[in-house]
């Protein structure tokens, strides 16, 4: 058989490039997801090879893959640290979702810029969580100032949803709950 759906057409990779790709997936699986440095470079070492070696197509690939984990990588690197969990900050926050009613409490996303502790200046994308928020509702849109207990995303325990890949997919950087205070007011 020819044409480009036959076996021929792959003649082109070593056999063991094949092999290469399955290792490659099962250490990504095993790595923890910090070890992304790691992976980063395997993989453009795997294109400098391939590049070397003239398979264009194999060197493609691990490109795609760097970008790919560089990009999960920067992710991880700007996320709100573990070790910091818990940790109460005020913020100012712009609200830029829509705000919903989750189980009696307000859950929206933010673009929230710390005003106090060590990490002041920063700004991160956050999921915030208002148990008894105040009437009217904060509105998309809206600038507030508040003090919110941050947290980072975490990895799930076996067969629990996987909140840090839907906070990789959907850009948050930490999680928040909003601490009743009498700082918690619209900026404008």
């Amino acid at each position: 058989m020819t044409g480009r759906h036959s076996s021929r057409a792959l003649a082109a990779l070593p056999r063991s490039s094949g092999y290469l790709a399955a290792l490659g997936v099962c250490l990504a699986m095993a790595l923890p997801f910090e070890a992304g440095a790691y992976g980063l470079a395997i993989a453009l070492g795997s294109a400098l090879l391939a590049a070397l070696w003239r398979h264009l197509r194999l060197a493609v690939i691990a490109v795609a893959a760097s970008v790919f984990m560089l990009a999960a990588w920067w992710w991880s690197w700007s996320c709100w640290p573990a070790s910091a969990d818990g940790e109460r900050v005020r913020t100012e926050a712009v609200i830029d979702s829509l705000v919903t009613l989750r189980n009696g409490a307000l859950e929206f996303d933010a673009d929230v810029t710390l005003v106090s502790g060590v990490a002041r200046g920063r700004t991160l994308r956050a999921r915030i969580v208002w148990r008894a928020p105040p009437r009217p509702w904060p509105a998309a849109g809206e600038r507030w100032q508040l003090l919110l207990q941050l947290r980072a995303p975490r990895v799930p325990a076996l067969g629990a949803r996987d909140a840090a890949r839907e906070a990789f997919r959907d850009g948050i950087h930490a999680r928040a709950t909003v601490i009743a205070s009498p700082l918690d007011r619209v900026v404008c």
